[in-house]
């Protein structure tokens, strides 16, 4: 699910039309973080319609300080029974916050983070 600038509203009410109440959440092979990991773009009802084990953060958090605290905080604190991944393409400030050993253990995530060369990920495979 590939998110770009949207805004959760407008996720939220096509997910809903497209799918009926007792399909949610739908669980995606990965998620790019709308807006680069905006809280505006990142709401707790949108995450509570859609999940993943790897989320995309595309960002050099340069411009306006993305991703925001709040974004990785609901990705990362809704009950799970697998690990998620955050992968970022930019080594970020934020990282001193996030890559805390500690809470990665208590909320089950990692981080991954791009050292300027591509990161190899691997979807789930299905057959028909």
């Amino acid at each position: 699910l590939f998110l770009g600038d949207s805004h959760p509203s407008v996720i939220i009410e096509s997910l809903k039309l497209l799918y009926a109440d007792n399909e949610f959440p739908l669980y995606f092979d990965a998620i790019k973080v709308s807006h680069h990991g905006s809280a505006l773009n990142t709401s707790p009802e949108l995450l509570e319609l859609i999940d993943s084990e790897k989320f995309f953060i595309s960002t050099n958090g340069k411009s306006f300080g993305h991703p925001d605290t709040e974004t990785i905080a609901r990705i990362v604190t809704r009950k799970t029974d697998y690990q998620r991944a955050l992968y970022f393409n930019y080594p970020l400030e934020i990282f001193s916050q996030i890559n805390d050993q500690k809470l990665k253990e208590k909320y089950n995530y990692q981080c991954i983070v791009s050292d300027g060369t591509a990161i190899k990920i691997t979807l789930h495979e299905t057959t028909n």
